[in-house]
């Protein structure tokens, strides 16, 4: 890099830096002139001075944590300061100061990893557009800084009902009465997924960033292994950050080698956006287009399509709902697999003190299929409906490993027994960033 390019990229970090930092006077009107003259001796290099000031002040323990890691920080002195930060947040979870602090201490020390959760949940839950404008530039910063990333993920699903298959005996068809075969009954099981992807990104001008993504992965159960697949991806993906919105899209290829034969061909796109209505209210969107082609069986190529269109509300800087409809369309060569979708999504996302951050969600929907079902004389129609519950901690990891496990309860009832289903299960998942 030629020291011109040097010098525009510390000359970003100072402007970040001061976007960021310059919000820390803002605080309780108590607070605001003790932190005005620390800020004033740090700035002189008076260390001890500020030490001694903060030590004759009235303060809570959360604003005696902030204030000495900022002054250790201002010392160059991270590694002791990000302990002292962690802790104030702990104390006092909902205060976007101690977790902007945390967030650029972090940056400062290289540990990108919890700095970018950090800024992305400053990102959604800072009414500000001025300072989440910031956080986004130092996310972009950081990407600079790292041109290329690794994500590893392994998980296990305990399950009462792993191949989703019908709980009932019998399949009533036509005025006639079938017995449905063991290998669509309902079994208990483990299932096991691993996986990894990296990335090689490169910053454009405006908050822009272009990513050349590889990723494969393997999931497997242990019943019914016909079910199992490997899958390998290549994508070019694209984001922007801007005041107001971010966009996304992930245009990619993926391979799929299935253990039951049917291998296919992927060609498909993911779409993502936010934008900001209100300072506590967000539209967004999601979207996964898919055109699917088999090796072996042409008749059920065809083309996928899922759509999430629905809103985001701030309740507070720890707790913020989700809700929405979801569209779904297959569309393949055999008429009776075809269908349209329809659901309604809400979540609620609360972080505790403790860093645990709980999300509850629920789904209902339906679905109607295009054509007569064989053997049946009807055209199949399903209902169901999701319940689950997440629970994540970034404090809690080890070795950069962090976990996460989500609990779900689905049930799936059709005017086809068939495809009546209950299951329950809880996945368990571990992640390695970096």
């Amino acid at each position: 890099m030629t020291v011109t390019g040097n010098w525009n990229a510390v000359r970003i970090v100072a402007v970040i830096f001061l976007l960021i930092a310059g919000v820390f006077a803002t605080g309780a009107s108590a607070q605001s002139s003790l932190e005005g003259s620390l800020a004033d001796l740090i700035n002189a290099g008076q260390y001890q001075e500020a030490r001694d000031l903060l030590a004759r002040s009235p303060h809570g323990e959360p604003d005696r944590l902030l204030l000495e890691g900022r002054i250790l920080k201002a010392q160059g002195r991270f590694g002791e300061a990000i302990p002292l930060l962690d802790q104030a947040l702990r104390l006092r979870g909902d205060d976007l100061a101690i977790r902007r602090e945390l967030a650029h201490t972090q940056y400062l020390a290289q540990q990108y990893r919890p700095a970018l959760f950090h800024l992305r949940r400053l990102e959604r839950t800072d009414p500000d557009p001025q300072l989440r404008n910031a956080y986004g530039q130092l996310r972009a910063q950081i990407d600079r800084e790292r041109p290329i990333s690794f994500r590893f993920n392994f998980s296990i699903e305990p399950s009462t009902n792993i191949t989703r298959g019908t709980t009932n005996v019998f399949f009533d068809a036509n005025g006639r009465r079938f017995t449905v075969s063991s290998l669509s009954r309902s079994r208990s099981g483990v299932g096991y997924f691993a996986g990894g992807d990296v990335s090689f990104n490169m910053p454009l001008d405006g908050n822009q960033r272009l990513s050349f993504v590889v990723g494969a992965n393997q999931t497997r159960y242990s019943v019914d292994n016909q079910l199992g697949r490997t899958r390998a991806r290549v994508g070019l993906a694209y984001d922007v950050t801007r005041e107001r919105y971010r966009f996304s899209a992930l245009p990619f290829y993926r391979y799929e080698d299935r253990e039951d034969g049917d291998d296919n061909d992927t060609i498909g796109i993911v779409l993502s956006s936010e934008y900001l209505i209100t300072g506590r209210n967000r539209l967004i969107f999601d979207g996964v287009f898919e055109d699917i082609s088999y090796r072996q069986l042409d008749v059920r190529n065809g083309l996928r399509s899922n759509v999430a269109i629905g809103g985001r509300y701030l309740a507070s800087s720890t707790m913020f709902y989700s809700y929405g409809v979801t569209l779904e369309r297959i569309n393949t060569g055999l008429s009776h697999n075809r269908y349209r979708g329809y659901g309604l999504f809400g979540s609620v996302e609360r972080q505790l003190a403790s860093g645990m951050v709980v999300t509850a969600a629920a789904r209902i929907g339906m679905r109607g299929f295009d054509d007569l079902f064989p053997f049946a004389g009807v055209k199949r129609q399903d209902e169901f409906g999701i319940l689950s519950l997440s629970l994540r901690n970034s404090r809690w990891n080890l070795s950069g490993i962090t976990p996460t496990m989500t609990c779900t309860h689905e049930v799936n009832r059709s005017n086809l027994s068939l495809y009546d289903f209950n299951a329950t299960g809880c996945r368990i998942g571990f992640t390695r960033s970096f």
